[in-house]
């Protein structure tokens, strides 16, 4: 039978099928990700970078601050605030002149750096960390600030003021505030309405002299919160037995967190009507406020709130078995979730004494194998 075609040498059709497996592409994600994950194969690559824009609704990674920036400022076409009015600064300034100190008393003041408290720690016993889900953006979908707001000095607060975002601003010290905010809540400080509100719950809200409060508000990152969400969603429920999965949600949530625990408060990175330090404010005081809640509600005798560091609660436990009674764990947002546990060294006892938390943060690094 006469031959249908060419043929082609041995040593041709064998390079033929060594062919190497295709590289992906080099992008900024996959090179983001490479960093993050230098075990990573290119097929994880591939894959992750396939899951962040299938999850993402093919939003372009440029990093977490620059992506987030670029979705907070409505560059991209799913997630754009249309119609903000612009906010004169200026009309903040009454309350940045106290917020704007040394030490934590700065703009980001109720972020809670880490503070110990309570009685002395039990050697041989444990302490155990839990961080919150998702603190900030748990805490996004809020009425936010829309147009001017209005400053009053008076000792009255206006009508409705516990539904509305702002400041008022003390006339005295709170001094039986708890876990750790009465030596920070001094007279004089403007305090973000939703600490107020719990302050004004458990009957430690001292009386005040002003406010500064936005008569109209609107769920400004409702949209943006959702997103994020269902994106998380979809990710975790692939993350168990695939790495491509587990990297394209670091990214999603790395960018998340820029989103509202950054890009909203960056004057270096963000000039347009989205530079929202009000906005911020109320998020991370809402976050604040919600773990607080949660932890009056343990069984401080059985799991003894210790320290307070950011999103994270750290409890004194009799073993590292111990979840804090009362204290809901779950994977929802604004729940939490176990993080590691470090039993109680006389180095320790000795740094919670004097307040040096870092010593403590150190073993809690180490037993959970982050150091």
């Amino acid at each position: 039978m006469a031959p249908t075609g060419p043929r082609k040498s041995g040593r041709r059709a064998q390079n033929r099928t060594a062919a190497p497996a295709a590289v992906p592409a080099v992008t900024y994600l996959t090179t983001w990700l490479k960093d993050q994950h230098p075990e990573a194969t290119p097929d994880d690559l591939t894959e992750a970078e396939r899951l962040w824009h299938e999850a993402m609704r093919g939003i372009e990674f440029r990093g977490p601050f620059d992506t987030a920036k670029r979705i907070l400022n409505g560059s991209l076409r799913h997630q754009s605030i249309p119609d903000l009015p612009p906010l004169d600064q200026a009309q903040l300034a009454p309350v940045m002149v106290d917020m704007t100190g040394s030490g934590d008393l700065r703009q980001n003041w109720w972020r809670s750096r880490t503070r110990t408290m309570g009685e002395a720690l039990t050697e041989g016993a444990w302490i155990a960390s839990f961080d919150v889900n998702g603190f900030y953006p748990s805490a996004a979908d809020i009425d936010l600030g829309t147009g001017d707001p209005v400053l009053t000095e008076s000792a009255t607060l206006p009508i409705g003021w516990q539904k509305r975002p702002g400041w008022v601003q003390l006339a005295a010290d709170a001094t039986t505030a708890p876990y750790g905010l009465a030596d920070r809540l001094t007279a004089g400080l403007w305090v973000p309405v939703p600490l107020a509100v719990y302050l004004e719950q458990i009957r430690a809200l001292p009386a005040v002299k002003a406010s500064l409060i936005w008569p109209e508000a609107r769920r400004w990152l409702r949209t943006h919160v959702s997103m994020f969400r269902e994106a998380r969603a979809v990710l975790k429920d692939l993350e168990a037995d695939n790495l491509g999965a587990r990297m394209a949600h670091r990214a999603v949530k790395a960018t998340n967190t820029r989103l509202f625990g950054g890009a909203l408060r960056s004057e270096k990175h963000n000039n347009t009507l989205t530079l929202r330090v009000d906005w911020a404010a109320m998020i991370e005081s809402t976050a604040e406020a919600r773990m607080y809640r949660a932890l009056d509600k343990v069984d401080q005798g059985a799991a003894r709130v210790i320290a307070k560091h950011v999103d994270a609660a750290w409890f004194e436990v009799a073993s590292p078995e111990v979840v804090p009674p009362g204290l809901v764990v779950s994977d929802q947002y604004g729940k939490f979730k176990p993080v590691g546990c470090a039993q109680v060294t006389p180095r320790m006892v000795e740094a919670h004494r004097v307040g040096r938390w870092k010593t403590i943060y150190d073993e809690l690094e180490k037993a959970e194998g982050r150091k």
